[in-house]
């Protein structure tokens, strides 16, 4: 019979033995049964009122695009007021579908954007062939512009119609999605929901909504700023709720909203299933008038 001394003496071995050799899970243990990581998780959570705050402090003019009734030069659609000496954009296998101008004069006027130029024009094509690529808006800026339409030529994807546009000046506010928020994270009612979607004044979701400037209206889940700075240093976009070098994620606060272009049968747009297109540009770039470095990101239902 094994005495009750080499009993004990087998036990404190096997717990020795297992401690030297497994000493994470053991502490991994100790942590989930002192309660640790709930606790972490609790303190980490953002609170209402610290939302709230943040989104009251980054909240930025948008510009709604709405129809003039004035004669004037910005439009969505039809063809572009562009001189003939300019080449018209052109993809791989055909030109380039024109989708909007505007006149950088008539958009200060709307509201003093700090990020754009005061003075120029803006011409906007897209590039069926390229559909679903960050490239797929192509971006021109000039200094001076056409008193005539330029046909489109032929071969080209769509002409989609015309319709001129004013702009009507909205407070935009950042979704939790443009902060790195989950919604999971967030323990509150439907009227804190309700308060939070109320700081700015842009239209609901539902809404068709051709914009510049503001915080994009997001149908998925997505970091846009974060995918904007991914794409343009040609790295894949990180998994949803994995964390973000610190670097990255300063870098992507220089990315602006250009355009937010809708689907809208009245132009016959149509992003997909009811989706919209956001065209992106660094602030630091579009202030000096280079408009070559964009990024579109499109999202759909």
């Amino acid at each position: 019979m094994i005495s009750d001394r080499l009993v004990g003496a087998i036990v404190l071995t096997l717990v020795v033995v297992f401690v030297l050799r497994y000493p994470q899970q053991i502490v991994r243990s100790i942590r989930r049964w002192g309660r640790d990581e709930p606790e972490r998780v609790i303190l980490d959570r953002p609170t209402f009122d610290e939302v709230a705050r943040r989104m009251r402090g980054l909240v930025r003019p948008s510009l709604l695009l709405v129809g003039a009734d004035t004669p004037v030069f910005s439009k969505l659609g039809g063809d572009p007021e562009l001189a003939t000496e300019l080449p018209w954009p052109a993809g791989e296998r055909r030109p380039l579908s024109f989708l909007a101008q505007f006149d950088l004069a008539e958009v200060q006027a709307a509201a003093a954007i700090d990020w754009l130029p005061k003075h120029g024009y803006l011409y906007f094509f897209f590039d069926q062939d390229r559909h679903v690529s960050d490239d797929m808006v192509r971006v021109q800026h000039v200094a001076a512009a056409s008193t005539g339409l330029r046909p489109a030529p032929k071969g080209v994807w769509r002409r989609f119609r015309e319709r001129r546009v004013a702009f009507e000046l909205r407070r935009s506010a950042p979704s939790l999605d443009w902060l790195g928020i989950y919604a999971s994270e967030l323990e509150l009612s439907d009227s804190e929901f309700a308060s939070l979607n109320g700081i700015g004044d842009t239209p609901p979701t539902g809404n068709i909504q051709h914009r510049i400037d503001g915080y994009p209206d997001e149908i998925q889940p997505e970091s846009m700023a974060i995918s904007c700075e991914c794409s343009f240093r040609a790295l894949d976009k990180p998994n949803p709720g994995a964390p973000v070098p610190a670097e990255l994620e300063a870098a992507a606060d220089d990315w602006r909203l250009l355009l937010q272009l809708d689907s809208d049968s009245g132009l016959k747009t149509e992003w997909g299933d009811g989706g919209r297109l956001y065209v992106f540009v660094r602030a630091q770039d579009a202030r000096v008038g280079d408009f070559t470095r964009t990024v579109t990101l499109e999202h759909c239902y």
